[in-house]
Formats: structure tokens, C-alpha cells, sequence
């Protein structure tokens, strides 16, 4: 705990004990004990005041709020950025030469800054001495293609939330049949092209996902120049995302990175029970809709902020917008305040005291 936290909860102690004397004051002069309904009204109006400091205190940790342009859903991971961990369920595809279009909420009282970090955890670019609500933008030209991490560093040292980038060193498609029949066997294809600087791939894999958390992850293999295919079975009916990711050499967050990303598509699995329901129409025609492909919204850029020099305050040194940035120097091993935990206990303990305290009248 910090020096911050620990004057917050000598803050919350004196609160407590000067609240209940307030509430308390006004009946000091009667009889508790002839009066258990003003002595109970005391300690509820406690209580309440006290859940409102408590709720303060976690909503003041709660400041920050980060979107990025060009977000894919993809299925929940946790990714880790210097030792704190943060679940995520999209990753935004940026075009090398493009810019990644950031927008980031703070506190008003205090700086912020906001980290675009490479594979190595380095910072590539930054955007420091941001307050209150920002929009700005990180360029991508001369950054190499593969995985990032745009990251909100707090004014207490930690980073509060974090959006995945992928700058594409390839194209990436999927062809897969939009309405498949459960329990069969189903050939998904990628197509995959190189831009221009394009990092070495290692492999091309495929994610399958449906809202029950059924994520499966497939290696295609190559079977032209170019082009990989991969197949899985069905065993369920329901609907199904399907989409496809280049990997490279390198490693990220305890993975190969990712160096290309394609579109998310929808494939819908019938239910092979329903055939013979189906049977009687007198058309003979299938009613089985195409259900529409999803689409990923374009990155709209907006325009960049001007960058300012680092203050005495931010974690390194002044970095150029460079793969060999040095390493930030702050380093956390929890994205969870202690101080939470501590107001917690002293909540605990006032309600109990109160408890016996009514009980006793």
C-alpha cells in the first residue's frame, strides 16, 4: 500500500469514529435505553454514511476508461502487462501507415498517460500529461507489423486498462460454409497474403467460438501458395463465430504473435432432428436463411494530439516512436488496490459492532 492508501485509511477510521459520534450527539442527552428506535435510526444513518465513504473510495479507483478504433470481437483472454492482468474480448486490427485512433477518460485533478507497448513490453509511443477525457492518435508508419498493446498508465503508478493492436503484416480472409449441418465435418479456408515488410509466419490458426464457451483452436495446414485449410466437427447446433489469425516467430503475452487478423464470420449449425420436420413442405425448397457475414467497422483515425515531452513523473525516460524504446521502469504485481481490501474489513467490522450493540438495548 502506498502512502496515498494508507492516509486514505487513517482518512476512513477518523470518518467512521466522528460520524458515529455526530449521529450519536444529538440523543446524548436521553435515555438510550428508553429509546431503542432513535438509538437503532442512529446506527442505520451510520451504516449509510459509512457504505457512501466506502463506495467513494472504490469508485475514485475507477477513473479511467480507454476505446480504440477498429475493435474485433474475439473469445475472452487475459493478457499481461508488467506483472498486472487484464481480461480482454477484442483485438483492433490496425493497416500499417494507418494510425490508432485512441480515446481515453482520467481524472480531472491529476495527469495520466497512455503507452503503446511492443511485444518486448517497450514503448514504441506515448502520449503523456493527459486530464479528464482525451482523443489523440498513435502513428503506425515505421513500426513493424505484429502485436501492441495500448495501455492507460495511472497517476499512481499503475496501468488501469489495456486494448490489444494488431498492425498487419498480411491479409487475412476466411471462406467457410454460412450454414453447416451438426455432427458433420466442416472445411474452413484462409487465404492469407504478405504486405510489404511482412515478418516471417509460422503458422495460420483458426479460433472457433459460440456463447457457451465452446473455443476451439485449430492449426490450418497449407495446401496451396497461400492458401490453408482446417476442419472440425459440429456437435452442437446454435451459432458460431469463426475467424483467422496469422502467427509469427516471435512471442507475445506466452504466445506466438499475432501478425494478421481476418474478419469475424457467423456460421449458423442446424439441428439434424429438424430435417424430418422440415420434410412436409410441398415446395420442397429449403426456408433456411443466409445469415449475414459480420463485419468489422473501419478504423476511423482522428487527429493526433501533439506529443509533449515525458514529465519528471512518468515511468521512463522520453522514448522515440522505435521498436528499441527502453523498458518502462514501473513494475506491479496486481491490478487489485490493497486498500479495497482493508475497507472491506473495516466495513465487516463496524457492521458487526453495530449487530451486537443493537442487540444489547
Amino acid at each position: 500500500m502506498n502512502i496515498l492508501g494508507f492516509l486514505h485509511c487513517l482518512w476512513i477510521c477518523f470518518s467512521v469514529r466522528t460520524v458515529t459520534r455526530i449521529i450519536y450527539l444529538p440523543f446524548a442527552h436521553l435515555d438510550m435505553g428508553h429509546h431503542p428506535a432513535r438509538s437503532r435510526l442512529a446506527l442505520v444513518v451510520a451504516l449509510v454514511l459509512l457504505c457512501s465513504t466506502l463506495s467513494f473510495g472504490v469508485a475514485a479507483q475507477s477513473q479511467y476508461s480507454l476505446t480504440v478504433d477498429g475493435g474485433i470481437d474475439t473469445p475472452d483472454k487475459t493478457v499481461t502487462v508488467e506483472g498486472q492482468s487484464f481480461d480482454v474480448s477484442e483485438t483492433v486490427r490496425v493497416e500499417p501507415g494507418d494510425e490508432i485512433a485512441v480515446e481515453t477518460s482520467g481524472p480531472t485533478d491529476k495527469q495520466y498517460r497512455v503507452n503503446l507497448l511492443n511485444k518486448k513490453n517497450q514503448i514504441a509511443a506515448y502520449n503523456n500529461t493527459l486530464s479528464g477525457e482525451e482523443s489523440f492518435s498513435f502513428e503506425t508508419e515505421g513500426l513493424t507489423p505484429g502485436s501492441y498493446v495500448v495501455a492507460v498508465y495511472g497517476a499512481d503508478g499503475n496501468y488501469k486498462m489495456i486494448q490489444p493492436v494488431v498492425v498487419s503484416g498480411y491479409d487475412v480472409s476466411t471462406d467457410v460454409d454460412n450454414t453447416v449441418e451438426e455432427d458433420s465435418e466442416s472445411t474452413i479456408t484462409v487465404d492469407v497474403e504478405p504486405k510489404q515488410n511482412a515478418p516471417e509466419l509460422e503458422s495460420v490458426k483458426v479460433m472457433v467460438s459460440n456463447d457457451d464457451d465452446d473455443i476451439r483452436t485449430l492449426t490450418a495446414s497449407e495446401t496451396d501458395d497461400g492458401t490453408y485449410t482446417a476442419t472440425t466437427t459440429f456437435e452442437t447446433s446454435g451459432e458460431f463465430d469463426v475467424f483467422a489469425t496469422v502467427r509469427g516467430t516471435d512471442t507475445f503475452n506466452g504466445e506466438k504473435e499475432i501478425l494478421g487478423i481476418s474478419d469475424v464470420q457467423s456460421i449458423t449449425v442446424d439441428d439434424d432432428s429438424s430435417d424430418s420436420s422440415g420434410s412436409d413442405d410441398s415446395s420442397g425448397d429449403s426456408n433456411t436463411e443466409t445469415p449475414t457475414m459480420t463485419t468489422t467497422a473501419t478504423m476511423t483515425a482522428t487527429q493526433p494530439a501533439e506529443t509533449t515531452e515525458p514529465s519528471d513523473a512518468s515511468p521512463t525516460d522520453s522514448p522515440e516512436t522505435t521498436e528499441s524504446a527502453q523498458t518502462p521502469a514501473p513494475t506491479t504485481t496486481n491490478t487489485t488496490s490493497p486498500l479495497h481490501a482493508v475497507q472491506l474489513l473495516l466495513f465487516v467490522l463496524v457492521v458487526v459492532g453495530s449487530v451486537y450493540q443493537l442487540r444489547n438495548q
